[in-house]
């Protein structure tokens, strides 16, 4: 079944989560300069009190939450609609020896009103959906009243965008390049009231997103050879130009808000997708 306005389907995740590898979890290593900016995003903002919630949308297979447990004490949860996906937090949370809830549902099933985190994030969300104004919505919702709202998407502009049409076709149309200009996310920010903590582009660049082995052809082959060789240029001799930022060369752009308010207003929904209501 595909989402309420989304450009992926409940079979499109459930295959991605099928051959997942178990155990993962994000850590700083040397060198890893795109997943080390998304934690260092986490450790400047974030408090450490593990008497704080958090709650991952699109959370499989858990390894960020591994994260926030770990180094933040928090407790857990991650909500997917993917049943795989859903399987394979559960294993990995196993596999790690770490608590963890894993909550099945769609965001814009409405859950309980009394289901509030102090710390709500997507990672690689809101991309997939037309209206990224709804999505942001959904998310804003399940904060609790001067809690921590964070989003990250993969950027897909510039020369990212070039070689992932020519290399990965089928993965690009699953993605809403729009919401990969931190300009436009003005559009959710005025209307749900954020306080922006942090809004960048970082990673630097990272040429491992160009491609994937699952969806190289033949005719693809020239393209693939060029993107290997930027791959190794940056990774192994220039890897001191992968820290430059920017919203044509860096890996994610990324923001860290405060909710100083509740957002379920009766009398004024949130926004829909479709005329779906939203709250």
């Amino acid at each position: 079944m595909k989402r309420v306005g989304g450009l992926t389907d409940d079979a499109y995740w459930d295959e991605y989560w099928q051959s997942y590898a178990l155990p993962t979890e994000v850590k700083h290593h040397p060198g890893a300069v795109y997943i080390n900016a998304i934690l260092d995003v986490f450790d400047r903002y974030l408090p450490k009190d593990s008497s704080l919630t958090v709650a991952e949308l699109g959370g499989s297979p858990g390894q960020y939450l591994a994260y926030m447990r770990r180094n933040f004490g928090y407790e857990v949860t991650s909500i997917d609609y993917s049943k795989v996906g859903c399987e394979k937090t559960v294993e990995n949370f196993r596999l790690l020896g770490l608590e963890g809830a894993v909550i099945q549902a769609d965001i814009f099933d409405d859950l309980s009103p009394d289901v509030r985190f102090d710390v709500v994030y997507s990672l690689g969300l809101i991309e997939h959906f037309a209206d990224r104004v709804a999505v942001m919505g959904r998310h804003a919702r399940l904060v609790a009243p001067g809690g921590y709202l964070i989003v990250g998407v993969p950027n897909l502009r510039g020369i990212y965008g070039w070689f992932m049409r020519k290399l990965r076709p089928q993965t690009y149309a699953t993605h809403e390049i729009g919401a990969m200009n931190i300009q436009a996310w003005r559009e959710f920010e005025s209307g749900l009231g954020l306080e922006t903590l942090f809004k960048a582009y970082i990673g630097g660049f990272e040429p491992r997103i160009f491609w994937s082995p699952k969806e190289i052809r033949l005719r693809q082959l020239p393209v693939l050879a060029i993107a290997v060789v930027i791959d190794v240029l940056f990774h192994s001799v220039l890897g001191f130009l992968r820290r430059f930022d920017g919203p044509r060369i860096s890996g994610y752009p990324m923001a860290v808000y405060r909710v100083p308010e509740p957002h379920v207003d009766r009398d004024n929904p949130l926004p829909t997708l479709e005329g779906r209501p939203a709250a």
